[in-house]
C-alpha cells in the first residue's frame, strides 16, 4: 500500500469512526462488514457482531434489518 493510500484509508476512517451519523456496510449475503459506533449504539449492535460478519437479520428485529438490508 502507497503512503497516499495508507494516508487515505487512515483518513477515512478517522471520518467514519468519529461521525455523528449511523454509518454502516453489510454484504450481499445480508452480514455486517462494517458499522461505526454510531451505528452500533444506535442499533444495540455489538460491535464484535459486526467484526465477526454476523448476519444482520441475526442482530436486528425483522422490521429494522429488512431497513437496513434495502439499503
Amino acid at each position: 500500500m502507497s503512503d497516499e493510500t495508507a494516508n487515505l484509508s487512515a483518513l477515512l476512517r478517522g471520518v467514519f469512526e468519529h461521525s455523528p451519523t449511523a454509518i454502516y456496510m453489510h454484504d450481499t449475503a445480508g452480514r455486517w462488514v462494517y458499522a461505526n459506533p454510531e451505528c452500533c449504539r444506535a442499533l444495540n449492535v455489538s460491535p464484535e457482531a459486526v467484526a465477526s460478519h454476523t448476519p444482520v437479520r441475526d442482530t436486528l428485529p425483522p422490521r429494522v434489518a429488512d431497513a437496513i438490508l434495502r439499503n
